[in-house]
């Protein structure tokens, strides 16, 4: 039920948006719509669509897709070589630390302290470098080593 027809009045639109200042000089995007035969509706269905507000595409038109063959752009050849294997596989450690190194963990502890007292002050976080470094190191793991439950990955028995 339309409220503006059961109270007896209705709210103008609020016209608080920055684009009513821009020009309408401007020519609006049409796209090519293919006209097809209108469709019969039943009694019930056309009552029910009197309150309902119209959609942007006249009903009875569908839009007629074109494809279109752009040009390839020209990619460059990677020229450089990988590097070699190293002779002995690394701990898991020495990856870790490869992406996450002392500076890169001191930046995420201070920007995260930082955050939690910009959202609460009266609540701070207190994050030190070694917790970031447990936190990252166990959803690392946790998501290479997938379990069915969270519980398993604190039990004794896997």
């Amino acid at each position: 039920m339309d409220p503006a027809r059961f109270y007896g009045t209705s709210v103008p639109p609020v016209d608080d948006s920055e684009d009513s200042c821009l020009s309408d000089s401007d020519s609006e995007y049409r796209p090519y719509l293919e006209p097809s035969a209108p469709t019969e509706e039943s009694g019930s269905d056309a009552e029910d669509e009197d309150d309902v507000e119209e959609t942007s595409t006249p009903s009875g038109r569908s839009f007629r897709w074109k494809q279109v063959t752009h040009p390839r752009s020209y990619l460059p050849q990677w020229e450089d070589s990988l590097p070699d294997p190293p002779d002995e596989p690394k701990a898991p450690i020495e990856y870790f630390r490869y992406f996450f190194d002392d500076e890169v963990l001191d930046a995420i502890a201070e920007q995260s302290n930082l955050f939690a007292i910009q959202k609460n002050a009266n609540k701070a976080l207190c994050l030190t470098c070694s917790q970031l470094e447990q936190f990252l190191s166990t959803t690392i793991y946790i998501s290479i080593y997938s379990l069915p439950r969270s519980r398993m990955y604190w039990s004794h028995e896997t």
